[in-house]
């Protein structure tokens, strides 16, 4: 992706010796590389059987040359972004639109190596080029509506529809408070009755 340099001094001592003009030249060619910078997603696309995707994203910090011209950045297609996973365990929050995260600039060329996940060559002689770049989401985004919050006291589970829980047993140790009603089954555990018992002012025992 071909890039603008970044303006660079032109002050007279730039070219009265030759350390000053190689000088120049280096900064010149530093100005091309591909740095990291914020960027927004313009596009998700979901991976294959839950498995991370790609997203299209558009760097906010424009280009600019020497005589100061501003320039947009096109849209960088099909980059990987980051997911928190280790081995098969992961905690799957996938970027959307609008998200603002941080664009990271590979050295070489990485797109074997994103293809296959293995091992590969440089797919081409390009280097520090924004085409080969990852996406690391969650920077100067808006409050979120549902989230996992922890403090000093304690962990905040938040959401804004149902929680489900998939799993052979669900442990607890400690005691667990309910405001709500408790289903099991289609027994509710607040309004479910017993038959063949006779009203009086007795209690039942404690459970053993």
């Amino acid at each position: 992706m071909a890039r603008i340099p970044f303006p660079t001094s032109t002050l007279p001592q730039d070219f009265a010796s030759n350390r000053g003009a190689i000088e120049y030249l280096i900064r010149q060619h530093l100005s091309l590389i591909g740095p990291p910078m914020f960027a927004e997603v313009v596009a998700f696309y979901p991976g294959q059987n839950g498995g991370p995707g790609r997203v299209d994203v558009h760097p906010m910090v424009h280009q600019q040359d020497a005589a100061g011209r501003v320039y947009p950045h096109g849209v960088i297609l099909d980059i990987p972004y980051m997911r928190l996973q280790a081995g098969t365990s992961a905690i799957i929050l996938d970027p959307q639109p609008g998200d603002i995260g941080f664009l990271l600039v590979s050295g070489r060329d990485h797109s074997g190596v994103v293809a296959t996940g293995k091992e590969s060559p440089p797919g081409s002689f390009r280097q520090f080029d924004m085409s080969d770049s990852v996406f690391i989401g969650g920077f100067l985004n808006p409050a979120p509506t549902q989230f996992i919050q922890f403090t000093e006291s304690g962990i905040r589970i938040v959401a804004s529809g149902p929680v489900e829980i998939e799993a052979d047993n669900v442990h607890i140790t400690g005691a667990l408070k309910v405001d709500g009603d408790v289903t099991s089954g289609n027994i509710s555990l607040t309004n479910h009755v017993h038959g063949g018992v006779q009203t009086g002012g007795s209690t039942t025992g404690k459970a053993q």
